[in-house]
This record gives C-alpha cells, structure tokens and sequence, in this order.
C-alpha cells in the first residue's frame, strides 16, 4: 500500500512521525557540529553510530529539509563531516568551492579574503575551509609558549560561552602541548602519533583534554610551526576523527606549500589588530576626560568616532552628524569650521609649512558653549604625502565648556601624595574651587586646624601656596579618573 491509498488519518500520523524523527535528525546534527561527541549523542538517541554520520552527510548536500525523507538508506560516506569541538561559522556557507591541495593560488586567494571580511572574525572563513577541506579541525597558536587562546573558526548561533570554556580549557593544558618540544624552527611538521605514544595520551593533559573533547581514544593530529610576530614561533594544528585516514605525506606538502602565505596574513592580521585596539585605548583614553574625538577623512566626512563625540552629536544642541559630515546649526559656525578642515587636508596632502590648527569656541544664546580644535592628521611618511581620500586627514576635538567636571576622587589624592583621610579631603575641596573657609564649614573644623592640615599637605606635596598646590593636583593622573 502506498502513501496515496493509506486512511489520510493514518497518512496525517505518518507525516507528523515524519516531522518528529526530521526534527530528532536535525538536533542531533546541530548538537554535533557544535561539539558533542557523535558517539554519546546517538547513544542518547538509541541509534547505530553510522547514522549520525548519514546524517551529517545529508545535511551539508541538502541541509535540513534532506533530514525529513522517509527512510535514509546506505552506507555512511567517506566524505562525511567528521566531528569537531568546534562548529565554526562559515562552514555554514556550504557553497564555498573548497580549492585542490595543488591550486595554493586559490587558497592564498581565499585566505586574502578572509583577512577583509567585515563580518566575521579575521581568517574564520579560511580556518573553517581548510577544516572542511581536512574534514575535521583547525586552529592556530600565533606563539606556541605564550598560553592565549587560539585562533579558530567562530562558533555558530549564540554558543560564545562554549566556545571561550574550550580556549579556557586549552590554555590550562597548553603547557603539555607534546608539539611545543618538537615544532622548533619555521617549516618543521610532525604527526602527534610521531611524538607521543597512544599508549601515554591520558596521562598527558594536553591530550586528554582532547579525547575528553571529541569523545573517542584518538585522534589524528598533525602541527606546522610558522613564524609569527617578532621572530616567535607559531602553529598550525589539524586534526580528524578516528573514522577519518590518518595525514599522509601530500597532507604535510600541501600545509608546507601554505606556510609562507599563513605566516604573510598572521602578520598583517596582528598588525590590523594592533592598530585597532590602540585607536580605540586611546578613544577611551579620550572618552575619560569628556574630551569628543572625531576623525574626519580626506573628504571631510566623519569615519571614527569616540563615545564622548556620540553623546555630543546625540544631544544635538552645537552640531549633528548629517550624512557622514559634521553640521553646525549656525551658518557662521559652519563656514569658520569647514574653512579649518579644509587647510588640515591641504597641508594633509602637499605637507608645505607649519601643521595648521585651529581653536574654536561656539556659544548659543542658553549659555551653553563648547570648544573645537581642529588639526591636521601627519601621514606615516613625511616624503609621501598618503593622500588617499578615504585615508584620515583630519582629528576634531570637542570639548563641552559647560559640562561640569567630576568630583576628585580624594582616596585617589591619598594615596598619589601620602596625605590622610582628612588631608586629603580638604585638597580636594580646595582644588574643587572652594576657599579655606568653606573647606573648613564642609569638614566641620575650625579654621585654624584647617589651616594646620594645609600646611601639612604643602610639606608632603612639596608646595608653598595654595594656587601651586591645586596645579600640583590637577597635572597628575587623579584627575583621569
């Protein structure tokens, strides 16, 4: 009897059985790609081992609508995805044409792209190809004696937690690395089976913490040592299930071949890296002492700005942010700073005579003001002018007049100049703007005492009067926080 002659309601039970084992099939497929151990996920299921790996091969040639015929039959395949710790992001992209081990051309293509790709960590994409090439997992350790976190393909959906316990996890290890006393120089390769025998895997706990991962009594491991920044040494680690081959010597050819362009991306990726956290450090810098950064383009349009610069243009009370370009609600205002970007990136191109600056001071009728400086970015060579366009050419300050600044943190003011509690109290107060007679009625002292305190506090900061003393203050680290 066929699907067609059967009673609709049995025929209406069938296709909910259906969609029950589809959904069965696709959880554990996820939950696999995520990590678990094949293995222990069917035995929770009550299903053969070999059908987690149909599965997985269905999955990538017709994703999840594949999971939801009637019946699966046939062998597992060879080319199955095997399991992985890690489910990385872009092995969602399936489509992706994974290059032969002989076009390195193509890979070193793939691997410039994953430097520029906006959208994902930098080289995901290409880790989690060439996971998908090796049907099993990759990762790198830019230095292999620093224990930080390796780089991998990102975890899929909202599984970060997962994926910063494993790095936790591996950092702990990291010093029984078995590679770590084998991969000296730039270009040597081994087998972890070369290294360490399987025999004295679970007494190591590198390696343990592998099987404990994966699920299974080996894997097949295979490390390429590259140089990383400043002369270091990094590597390269692939590694596959049990089901799969073991590495053979065009596996080894194949990483050596790549060496060259891993190691050229890694350093521009760090450099990259770099500059980014070192922008945004002293953005944050900046941000502290409620000054506003704007960095400003060869076209004068906005291309980075600081927290502190957000929250002026939010307000929208001096300026506003109006399609990529600063706009000041007074003509006046704005044909005086337009003027003072435009000779920023003139002297920004040509690098003729003194770097131009200009200060600014913009009030409206409420008595609020702000302050504008406005200079010239120089270029890294003073012999090329850099005179890209989207390049920065110019950085604006802005700094509101009448926002009122923090209170000094007097605990701060204790321990920077070694003064007492109450000392210490009565600096702040004075460097607030406070006359000794008013300290005195805040502190609840007579006035004589106050004046003892003070005199206590010039001999420990080293002052004689009270206008030096509030300098001394202000031009220390207190008043950054």
């Amino acid at each position: 009897m066929n699907n067609k002659q059967k009673p609709k309601v049995q025929r209406n039970r069938d296709d909910r059985s259906r969609q029950a084992l589809q959904t069965v099939r696709i959880k554990a497929v996820k939950r696999v790609l995520e990590g678990e151990s094949p293995t222990s996920v069917v035995r929770e299921l009550g299903f053969h081992h070999s059908c987690i790996y149909r599965w997985l091969d269905i999955y990538k040639k017709k994703g999840e609508a594949g999971l939801g015929t009637r019946k699966i039959t046939g062998r597992p395949s060879k080319r199955n995805t095997a399991s992985r710790p890690i489910k990385d992001k872009g092995s969602t992209s399936d489509h992706t044409n994974i290059p032969r081990s002989s076009n390195i051309a193509q890979w070193a293509l793939l691997l410039n792209k994953s430097l520029i790709d906006s959208e994902e960590h930098p080289l995901n994409s290409f880790i989690s190809i060439l996971g998908r090439y090796f049907k099993g997992g990759v990762f790198i350790a830019p230095d292999l004696h620093a224990a930080s976190s390796p780089l991998r393909s990102s975890l899929g959906n909202s599984d970060l937690h997962s994926l910063i316990e494993l790095n936790k996890l591996m950092t702990d290890t990291w010093h029984a690395n078995p590679f770590l006393h084998s991969l000296r120089n730039p270009g040597d390769i081994q087998l972890l089976d070369e290294i360490i025998p399987r025999k004295q895997w679970k007494k190591n706990d590198f390696c343990h913490l592998l099987l404990q991962r994966s699920g299974v009594e080996y894997v097949h491991m295979m490390g390429l040592c590259i140089e990383g920044p400043k002369q270091t040494t990094g590597g390269l680690f692939v590694y596959r299930m049990p089901d799969q081959e073991d590495f053979k010597v065009p596996d080894k050819k194949f990483l050596l071949k790549l060496r060259p362009h891993i190691e050229t991306a890694m350093m521009i990726m760090i450099n990259s890296w770099r500059s980014t956290y070192t922008a945004k450090t002293l953005g944050e810098a900046t941000s502290s002492l409620d000054v506003a950064v704007l960095i400003l383009d060869g076209s004068g349009r906005v291309i980075e700005t600081t927290s502190a610069a957000e929250d002026i243009l939010d307000q929208k009370q001096h300026i506003k942010l109006t399609g990529q370009r600063l706009d000041f609600f007074s003509s006046d205002k704005q044909k005086k700073f337009d003027q003072a970007v435009n000779n920023a990136i003139i002297w920004r191109r040509e690098l003729s005579g003194p770097k131009p600056l200009d200060v600014m001071r913009f009030s409206d009728t409420g008595g609020s003001a702000i302050g504008v400086l406005v200079q010239a970015i120089t270029p890294p060579s003073m012999t090329i002018p850099h005179s890209v366009v989207v390049a920065p050419h110019v950085i604006v300050y802005i700094n509101d007049l009448a926002k009122p600044r923090p209170a000094l943190e007097h605990q701060l003011i204790v321990r920077l100049f070694n003064l007492s509690t109450r000392e210490a109290l009565l600096t702040t107060l004075l460097t607030d703007g406070h006359t000794l007679n008013e300290a005195a009625k805040i502190m609840g002292i007579t006035q004589a005492t106050a004046r003892t305190y003070l005199q206590h506090v010039y001999e420990k900061v080293g002052v004689n009067r009270q206008q030096d003393l509030v300098q001394r203050v202000m031009k220390s680290v207190a008043v950054l926080v």
